[in-house]
């Protein structure tokens, strides 16, 4: 430990425990101080939206007072976009006097160019620049394919991940606890309550405390009671089946590493066998890795392109359709049921997310762009790399995507996991007092008993949008073979 004094650059990585920059930097320096860079014109450029940030704001507030704790204050700073931040991040390390900055790295494109000029305008600073991957379980880059290339599938990457963390469990144990330290420079900054421009549309944001504990206590709950079935209910949109962990491990408010601690300590340190729930459940912690080392190694994903390029074709312009679905008013119940859900509380589930993506990219045929954008917007757990690569998937663009040929009915998507429209009459009241096959397919009742109930006519005929998506992709196919030679 040195004298000097370390300071610790916050930005999707809202906790103190099991933080790796928190614990070298508190290993190294006798002081740390900490800061958080609010890039508003960045943050809109990128689609995010007031739920995410109502969320974050608050994360930030219980951070400040988590930090306090430990004799670490947390400064709040503006750098409009990320090409401020060289200058910020360099400004406040002179104020205090840092001889090094820890941070830890964020997959996107703009976000490792931002790191790098950081990292370039300190050392030039001779101020020491030290950046860990400690968003997920295997550092990026670690797995490789026999011709020393990035997996682009998931099957392989997945084999490759589950091999590194047997032959290496101690990437997956706790980093140690900072000890405290001594007493800050200056006070703590004030987290602001609000941003301009970033307003919520939750109907109850209180659904999302943003603290550390409430993410250790869903951990917690989840795999004492849901994680055993969760291979048998996870599809199900009514009721608690999931874990709802997401926008935590999205703000870093807990690690993915405490997340695989929790289900081996569960499954006597089994990954993949003795426990289907548990195995279905470590599929989405790999996935969600998947999708970082895609957005990691390759960058045309964070520049608007599909992974694929031969899926780089021209959409139709539907403006109403897209309106529609955005409103959830496309007249098919499971697909608008998760549409309120998103507009009401910046959450949709995952067998919700897929039957609306594809939706509105296959049946609809509107640019799987814009809805991901639409997500983004929304959703309080907005990840670009997960829903990037969850949009892509669905549209037939991305890696592993679902093939063009595979068009997810939503009534029989609505058959399988809402068979009784629980659901379906809870996001939509018009449909309230309905049953059995008329909630699920209410224009059966026509056309007069849909305007009475102040319920739309479906949008399009099922069988005929599948059958009109397999032709667009058909030849959109054919299309790009051809001009590609």
């Amino acid at each position: 430990m040195n004298h000097t004094v370390g300071l610790l650059w916050y930005r999707s990585d809202l906790r103190t425990h099991d933080h790796r920059a928190l614990s070298e930097a508190a290993r190294n320096h006798r002081q740390v101080e900490a800061v958080f860079l609010i890039s508003a014109e960045q943050w809109r450029s990128h689609g995010v939206g007031g739920n995410q940030i109502d969320f974050m704001l608050r994360a930030l507030a219980s951070l400040q007072h988590s930090l306090r704790a430990l004799g670490v204050s947390l400064q709040v700073r503006a750098a409009p976009r990320f090409a401020d931040a060289p200058t910020a991040i360099l400004q406040v390390a002179r104020e205090v006097r840092a001889s090094a900055v820890y941070a830890h790295a964020e997959p996107p494109l703009n976000e490792r160019r931002r790191d790098q000029d950081v990292g370039t305008q300190l050392r030039a600073a001779g101020i020491q620049w030290h950046l860990y991957d400690d968003e997920r379980i295997v550092p990026a880059g670690t797995l490789r394919t026999g011709s020393d290339q990035p997996h682009r599938r998931f099957s392989s990457f997945k084999r490759a991940w589950l091999a590194q963390v047997v032959q290496n469990p101690t990437g997956v144990e706790q980093v140690p606890s900072p000890r405290p330290m001594d007493p800050p420079q200056a006070g703590s900054e004030p987290v602001p309550r609000v941003l301009p421009g970033f307003s919520p549309t939750l109907t109850d944001p209180s659904a999302w405390p943003a603290t550390e504990s409430e993410a250790n206590r869903r951990l917690a709950a989840f795999v004492e009671r849901a994680i055993d079935r969760y291979h048998q209910r996870r599809d199900l949109p009514a009721g608690e089946a999931t874990s709802v962990l997401s926008p935590y491990l999205n703000f870093g408010l807990i690690s993915a590493r405490a997340c695989l601690r929790a289900v081996l300590a569960h499954n006597q340190g089994e990954l993949q066998s003795g426990n289907p729930g548990v195995t279905a459940w470590v599929n989405e912690l790999i996935w969600r890795e998947f999708y970082r080392e895609i957005a990691t190694s390759f960058d045309h994903v964070s520049q608007h392109r599909p992974f694929n390029p031969t899926t780089d074709w021209r959409w139709p312009d539907n403006e109403s359709a897209f309106a529609a679905w955005q409103q959830g008013r496309t007249g098919i119940p499971l697909v608008d049921a998760g549409m309120r859900q998103l507009q009401q509380t910046g959450w949709m589930h995952n067998r919700l997310r897929m039957v609306c993506a594809m939706f509105l990219s296959k049946q609809l045929l509107v640019d799987w762009r814009l809805g991901e954008r639409h997500f983004i917007h929304h959703l309080v757990d907005a990840d670009f790399s997960a829903n990037n690569g969850g949009w892509q998937w669905c549209a037939g663009t991305g890696t592993d995507a679902a093939p063009y040929f595979r068009v997810f009915n939503p009534v029989r998507q609505a058959k399988r996991f809402d068979p009784e429209g629980v659901f379906v009459r809870t996001m939509l009241p018009e449909l309230d007092g309905l049953t059995g096959a008329d909630v699920l397919e209410p224009w059966r009742l026509g056309a007069e008993a849909l305007h009475r109930r102040g319920y739309p006519q479906p949008i399009c005929d099922l069988t005929d949008a599948r059958q009109r998506a397999l032709e667009f992709y058909s030849n959109a196919k054919s299309a790009t073979v051809s001009a590609n030679g």
